[in-house]
């Protein structure tokens, strides 16, 4: 029998420290989500570590399953404008762009003037 005392299970050394490099990369996620001008500034982020024990019958060992999530912000949405007219009895949609000249649906500029 060893003199040596157990190492008792911990956070620190649950699989080998596997949950504490899952937590890290999701909080890389995190910090990398916040740092996006595409994601909303004040939108909260959410890391999850989940461990899941199930023991067997006995109650003299589990098997144990170490998770991460990160909860990110969404991009922010962006606006478009479209025009609208049928074509051979079809509906059809256009945006227009800077390098047209005349958009093809002969829509005229409703902007009052200056």
């Amino acid at each position: 029998m060893s003199d040596e005392a157990p190492v008792y299970l911990s956070l620190e050394n649950l699989s080998g420290g596997d949950a504490i490099e899952l937590f890290n990369r999701a909080l890389q996620k995190v910090l990398d989500n916040i740092l996006d001008p595409k994601t909303k500034p004040q939108e909260k982020r959410e890391i999850k570590l989940i461990v899941i024990i199930k023991p067997d019958e006995t109650r003299k060992q589990a098997t144990i399953e170490i998770n991460a999530m990160a909860k990110l912000a969404n991009e922010e949405g962006r606006n478009t404008l479209a025009f609208f007219r049928k074509v051979g009895g079809r509906a059809v949609a256009v945006e227009p762009t800077e390098s047209q000249m005349n958009l093809p649906m002969n829509v005229t500029d409703i902007r009052k003037p200056n």
